[in-house]
């Protein structure tokens, strides 16, 4: 089975004139439709190609926790923070495992964000990558896909129920 999961969105910051922007609020979440994709993502018998126009475009709140990370709400929940080089780093890992009495799936999926701050907003590259085993019998056969999205985003403010770019 194959399966494209892009996170709802990720996104961030108000930045202070030193130091790392804060994160805190809502975004405006701009990905690139057009991704990349490596591994074992299509079919290699399904010889169609899809191009998107456009960006697909989400509103996200960011929330700082206790510890100075941030939770990034997306259709996972993201946990990240800056790194030492000002790139801000997030991450979150789904897995399960299940199986019958003759099969068995594992299936590992990592949604990724990272971004550096433009002075406006922050851009960069978000994704997942996917790796699945499946056995039937004495068979098992792997699968792996790394897919990746270019976005942008900026942090907007709420004005008489109507978002509007700070």
């Amino acid at each position: 089975m194959t399966r494209f999961l892009l996170p709802a969105a990720l996104l961030l910051p108000g930045c202070a004139l030193t130091g790392t922007p804060n994160l805190e609020g809502s975004w405006l979440f701009q990905a690139d439709r057009n991704g990349t994709f490596d591994g074992d993502c299509v079919d290699p018998d399904d010889d169609s190609t899809t191009t998107y126009i456009g960006t697909s475009d989400s509103i996200i709140e960011i929330y700082k926790a206790a510890d100075g990370s941030y939770v990034v709400g997306a259709d996972a929940m993201l946990i990240g923070d800056w790194n030492d080089d000002k790139v801000f780093v997030a991450e979150w890992v789904d897995s399960y495992e299940e199986s019958g009495d003759d099969w068995s799936v594992t299936d590992s999926v990592t949604y990724w964000l990272r971004g550096s701050w433009d002075g406006v907003g922050l851009v960069g590259t978000m994704g997942n990558i996917e790796d699945q085993a499946q056995t039937t019998g004495n068979t098992t056969t792997s699968w792996h896909c790394d897919s990746r999205w270019d976005y942008t985003a900026v942090e907007i403010t709420s004005s008489e129920n109507k978002y509007v770019e700070d």
